[in-house]
């Protein structure tokens, strides 16, 4: 009973961030008096357009909400591997669909210390998904339905660091340490008048939410689960539930929204996890100062109905012996995410290759921090940090690799260090990256890697992973 609470913080991490409203109130798209709400005010939702006039397309407004937004180009030079092949690939997109697909593999080993020293591991994960932009397709303006799948293969380090955050955060989908393939999202997101946007179905909130440019992606940026989201998200819901979003803007760098999902719903269970009910609400602000050093700060709130563990207990370990052990009802969450540029050229590389990935972090050096924090009687790690440096584009003719260095902590909960023996067995986890993503071709990258983990299980000594990872779009 004791290992599966252990292990159930990493399983998953996630919530909060961009919405299609924060990305269309965040881009250099037209304004409000000339985007989405001036062509949503002018007719109904649902009804065809007036003479003359198109209906507001979302992946033309913001290409960003889709992988990959142009496929054209030379194969060194393209956004993919397979590219446009007769320009048709180009033409489906622009005619409101998109197939996209990228696959990520990862060899890693333990250098020093941890649970099993000298072990090396390889996974893989392909990822493929679907959209279709209802504007573009001539249905109706601001809607966008989306369906993504994950496979997964091979076998990733898992207890051989002797850590609690997963050194390989790949690893994680669809489901924790577990070759399989599932499909993880389907959606369907609708902007109205005013920019306010609603997102309902079955979503992954790590791609909605907890969003930041230099530490978010394990495709590219970090491989530790630490830097990728605040993993304390995994007490309240998985990568794949069913949930509501909506997000209103109040100005254009200003945003409040909630969300409404199943906490216990988890990746295959189509059919949901409905006997639990999990609430949040989060604002959202971005600011620009001087030479274009933009930034951003999102504080999130979380509640869930879920029962957990009761850590206050003088005789959990008694009742763990019996399997009969006291629950708490109801967990919270307060949680904090932030970045700052602190650097950008003055001159970015002309004619660069459009993806998300490279929209989302653009040419620079930056700072980034997270912060979460969980009641200490009822959660075993009740406090999240971490924080660092990402770059990318800062060495002249290498506009697409990237670059971090950045630290988490997963602080012991009080009441789980006063427990007899259980205690005796945990401590606080600290852990150092830092990485380099090198672009062979911006549809491939090879990343070099290094991990110190200074464990959360005392007794296994501190770890040293190395690792290597391949990205290659299609």
């Amino acid at each position: 009973m004791i290992k599966k609470v252990i292990l159930s913080v990493p399983l998953t991490c996630l919530l909060l961030g961009a919405t299609a409203a924060h990305l269309l109130a965040a881009s250099d798209a037209p304004t409000k008096s000339s985007g989405p709400v001036a062509g949503a005010a002018a007719q109904p939702h649902g009804s065809s357009p007036e003479p003359g006039k198109s209906l507001i397309s979302l992946t033309k407004v913001v290409p960003g909400l889709t992988p990959v937004s142009d496929y054209t180009g030379d194969i060194w030079n393209r956004s993919t591997l397979v590219g446009d092949p007769g320009g048709k690939r180009q033409q489906l997109y622009n005619f409101g669909i998109t197939l996209d697909a990228s696959v990520t593999q990862i060899v890693q080993g333990v250098a020093k210390g941890g649970a099993d020293n000298g072990q090396t591991r390889y996974n893989g994960l392909l990822d493929y998904g679907v959209s279709f932009d209802t504007g573009k397709l001539g249905l109706w303006s601001g809607g966008l339905f989306v369906a993504t799948a994950q496979t997964s293969w091979g076998k990733a380090l898992f207890a051989e660091p002797g850590n609690i955050s997963p050194v390989n955060f790949t690893a994680m989908y669809p489901k924790p340490f577990n070759a399989s393939t599932e499909l993880m999202e389907y959606y369907w997101t609708q902007v109205f008048p005013k920019e306010i946007s609603l997102t309902v179905g079955r979503i992954n909130g790590a791609n909605f939410l907890d969003h930041n440019r230099f530490a978010n992606d394990p495709r590219n940026q970090f491989f530790n689960a630490s830097f990728g989201n605040d993993l304390l998200y995994g007490e309240f819901f998985s990568f794949s539930t069913y949930a509501t979003l909506l997000a209103v803007p109040l100005t254009k760098d200003f945003i409040v929204g909630g969300a409404a999902y199943t906490p216990l719903t988890e990746p295959g269970d189509y059919g949901g996890d409905w006997t639990e009910w999990g609430a949040a609400g989060f604002v959202d602000s971005s600011w620009h100062l001087a030479h274009k050093l933009d930034g951003h700060a999102a504080l999130y709130f979380l509640f869930s109905s879920s029962d957990t563990v009761a850590l206050d207990n003088p005789a959990l370990l008694e009742e763990l012996v019996k399997g009969n052990v006291k629950e708490k009802s109801n967990n919270w969450k307060i949680a904090f995410n932030g970045e700052q540029y602190i650097w950008k050229p003055d001159k970015p590389a002309a004619n660069q290759v459009r993806t998300r990935s490279f929209d989302f972090q653009e040419p620079g050096v930056g700072l980034f921090f997270r912060f979460g924090y969980t009641p200490k009687d009822r959660n075993l790690w009740n406090m999240f940090t971490s924080g660092g440096v990402g770059a990318r584009g800062v060495i002249p003719g290498r506009p697409y690799d990237r670059m971090g260095v950045g630290f988490y902590s997963l602080t012991e909960s009080d009441d789980l260090a006063k427990q007899p023996l259980i205690g005796l067995q945990t401590s606080t986890e600290l852990g150092l990256e830092a990485y380099y993503n090198f672009a062979i071709t911006p549809w491939s990258q090879l990343s070099a890697d290094i991990q110190w983990v200074d464990s959360g299980l005392t007794a296994n000594k501190d770890a040293v992973v190395l690792g290597t990872r391949l990205f290659t779009q299609f």
